[in-house]
């Protein structure tokens, strides 16, 4: 990030890391600091050895070959276009200030005892909106992007969320979640196919910016509320494993899910509240 002057200073780094520990290990921690996903990292080193050593510790890394030299290396990242991007959000534009956000959330929680006070300590407040033509683009981006918590890795063009957000067949939400911290804008999609007498989970994802937050009650319980509402007793979801969204193996069934037949999850809806998020206040 440049300042004004078009220099880069010390203050335009989120973190830096200046210690006797191995590159590979340096980026697990910052990765880890960040709640980012290793691949969306990309590492740039004019040592060979050095790239050598990243990229076989961390093989989701992306790791550009390159000369010693400056321009070599400015080369290199022009070249490989890591950094393009079709359209801008406003969540991209605020990403610095949003991983400051979560280096405060970290110092938070180190300082309480257990998740659940340092849940509480958050004030985390959340809303939903269907997918709409002010949302379209960021959601489009967030669907082709996530991995980790992504439970079937769907991958959708703008033009195809669009026809499915127009749909009556559909129903689709955005969900957004902020907190005593900041803004961590638009962090969670829904895609639900409307059947007869079910209604079906076709896309369930989360950033795995916030991640722990158990945002992903708060997600199923909406989903919950509205189909009860058009008497839809029955609820099913997918999950299609990937490389890197072991993660999310058991959330079907940490919600309540019982398995159907070979990687589907069913439930019934009953009466009344499914969840009551204590965390988690609803924002609208």
């Amino acid at each position: 990030m440049y300042n004004n002057n078009g220099d880069i200073k010390i203050n335009d780094f989120i973190i830096y890391k200046a210690n006797w520990k191995d590159k590979a290990s340096n980026i697990e921690d910052i990765a880890q600091e960040l709640s980012l996903g290793l691949d969306s990292i990309v590492f740039i080193d004019d040592n060979p050895i050095e790239r050598s050593w990243v990229k076989s510790s961390l093989p989701d890394v992306i790791v550009p070959e390159c000369g010693d030299t400056p321009w070599e290396m400015l080369s290199a990242l022009r070249s490989g276009m890591y950094f393009e991007s079709v359209n801008i959000t406003k969540e991209d534009v605020k990403r610095h200030e949003s991983y400051k956000s979560n280096l405060d959330r970290k110092k938070h929680e180190r300082k309480h005892k257990t998740m659940e006070s340092f849940l509480e300590g958050l004030e985390m407040l959340a809303e939903s909106t269907k997918v709409n033509p002010t949302n379209l683009i960021r959601a489009t981006q967030l669907i082709n992007k996530t991995n980790q918590f992504n439970l079937t890795t769907r991958r959708y063009s703008e033009e195809q969320v669009k026809s499915i957000s127009e749909s009556l067949d559909y129903w689709t939400r955005c969900f957004y979640l902020k907190d005593k911290f900041g803004d961590n804008g638009l962090i969670g999609i829904m895609i639900v196919k409307k059947l007869e007498e079910s209604w079906h989970i076709d896309t369930f994802l989360m950033s795995c910016r916030v991640l722990g937050r158990t945002m992903e009650k708060y997600m199923m319980a909406e989903l919950m509320s509205d189909a009860r509402s058009e008497n839809i007793k029955l609820l099913t979801g997918e999950f299609i494993p990937t490389k890197k969204n072991a993660l999310v193996k058991n959330t079907f069934k940490e919600l309540g899910f019982k398995p159907f037949k070979e990687n589907i999850f069913s439930i019934t809806l009953g009466e009344g509240s499914v969840y009551v998020n204590e965390f988690i206040k609803d924002n609208r």
